[in-house]
């Protein structure tokens, strides 16, 4: 049993997941089934897969103005289950980051 005393609250982590919650509202997908749900045969689940890889391009943009607004950032942390895009998102980041000038290592 974790006590008040050892809560911590997260406001970023909170935020993120509202925010994908809002995303998600917004494009009818509220439940796996929605998701799996999508016409193979249509555009519907290419398109899905494209407005999220945009999504996530925004937020690459995002954490790099973020970056360069700060300066002096000399580590991002990147976490997720397993096989959830990390690497993929660590690389497209320091590609960013590196057209913008500056030195990242994925």
């Amino acid at each position: 049993f974790v006590g008040e005393k050892d809560y911590a609250e997260q406001p970023a982590i909170i935020g993120s997941t509202s925010e994908i919650i809002q995303w998600a509202d917004h494009m009818e997908i509220r439940t796996i089934g929605d998701l799996n749900a999508l016409k193979s045969h249509s555009s519907e689940q290419s398109d899905f897969a494209l407005h999220s890889e945009f999504r996530q391009d925004m937020k690459i943009s995002d954490i790099t103005n973020m970056v360069l607004k700060r300066g002096t950032i000399r580590l991002i942390c990147i976490a997720g289950p397993t096989s959830s895009g990390k690497t993929t998102f660590a690389t497209k980041l320091s590609m960013c980051l590196r057209n913008h000038g500056l030195k990242a290592i994925p």
